[in-house]
């Protein structure tokens, strides 16, 4: 399966100097500029183009420099072919291998991982249309490992959540999300003649939904925990599309929200060690913005036994640096982990949440 990470439209640019020296493979063709938006990648480049020039097929061998929204540098070079139907087409199809550099701490998740572009280039207009893709399963190297911090194991991930569900069990699961992200927690009474409508009995229902922690009610039988979202005050508040205000459990359920309803989303929470208020805005379409800059999330656990809320959910929280999250360790020798960047983090909420809302 492949993920979506941009899309690219670049434009040649007459007498642009080319970005790197003639090291390349093929003839020199030109430069440009462009840009690229995306649920995890988002800004300008520059571009340097080499082919080996064929009538109906040619082999390209492009590089560029990407400057993220958010200040950063990545490296792409990929190596692929365009082709056209006939020597009369000024339009080439296009598809190519890519492979990514950055020394950049948010975005060296990257270096893990190759992708692929396919689009298009109009000779006339001199410009390219693609879109790119990475590898669903590629998780980076750092997310598998804030993954294990967080003892968030396979199991808890996409579709996998709900796996020992059975199917008016799953629908009536799903039920609930959308209830709660739609800031309508459903109260014991709604939630029990849901699920006699899909033809369950409440009580076993519930059980089988807490047997795989994935919602829990509190003593009057209400839900209060379902994953990511909580009906009580947690810290995270998310506003989804600008509609509805909603909590979540923790900094990662937080940002799984948008992956898994495929909506924007904006976070506002706050630094446990210092108070400062962390902004987070993440976009499917068009990608990720936060304020501080230097922004992390803490990956790690209380090692409680039980459901995830008793264990990890308390220690996800966002920090306004690295070094406030490395003070909260040092004043919390309960707790384990390390902080991860917010491009790792919210890679986390994709794995987890992302295909939360689809059937096994």
């Amino acid at each position: 399966m492949l993920e979506h990470l941009f899309d690219a439209e670049l434009q040649y640019q007459p007498g642009m100097e080319p970005i790197v020296a003639r090291d390349r493979a093929g003839e020199l063709v030109g430069s440009g500029d462009g840009t690229l938006a995306g649920p995890k990648l988002a800004g300008t480049l520059r571009w340097t183009l080499y082919e080996s020039p064929g009538d109906l097929v040619c082999a390209m061998d492009p590089i560029a420099e990407i400057e993220t929204k958010d200040g950063a540098r990545i490296r792409l070079e990929a190596r692929g072919y365009g082709r056209r139907q006939s020597r009369q087409d000024r339009t080439w199809s296009v598809a190519a291998t890519l492979r990514f550099e950055s020394e950049d701490e948010r975005y060296r998740w990257l270096n893990d991982v190759l992708g692929v572009w396919e689009g298009e280039f109009d000779a006339d207009a001199h410009r390219a249309r693609y879109r790119a893709y990475v590898q669903e399963n590629g998780t980076s190297a750092s997310a598998r490992r804030a993954l294990e911090a967080a003892d968030i194991r396979p199991a808890r991930c996409g579709r996998q959540r709900t796996a020992r569900l059975s199917q008016p069990e799953r629908e009536f699961y799903f039920w609930i999300l959308r209830q709660f992200a739609a800031a309508a927690p459903p109260d014991r009474g709604a939630m029990r003649a849901a699920a006699r409508r899909i033809g369950l009995d409440p009580d076993n229902a519930f059980a089988a939904l807490g047997r795989d922690d994935l919602v829990h009610a509190d003593e009057s039988g209400r839900p209060v925990v379902a994953y990511p979202f909580s009906a009580e005050e947690r810290g995270h508040r998310v506003l989804i599309d600008g509609k509805h205000r909603v909590q979540a459990m923790c900094a990662i359920d937080a940002l799984g929200i948008a992956p898994m309803l495929d909506l924007a989303i904006e976070i506002v929470s706050r630094d446990p060690l210092s108070g400062g208020e962390i902004w987070v805005r993440l976009d499917p379409a068009e990608g990720a913005w936060w304020e501080p800059t230097e922004a992390v999330v803490l990956a790690g656990s209380a090692c409680r036994e039980g459901p995830s809320f008793r264990g990890c959910c308390d220690v996800l929280n966002f920090f306004e640096s690295k070094e406030n999250a490395e003070g909260y360790l040092r004043d919390h020798p309960e707790v384990s982990g390390a902080p991860i960047s917010l491009p790792d983090a919210i890679e986390i909420g994709r794995v987890v949440f992302g295909d939360a809302l689809k059937a096994s």
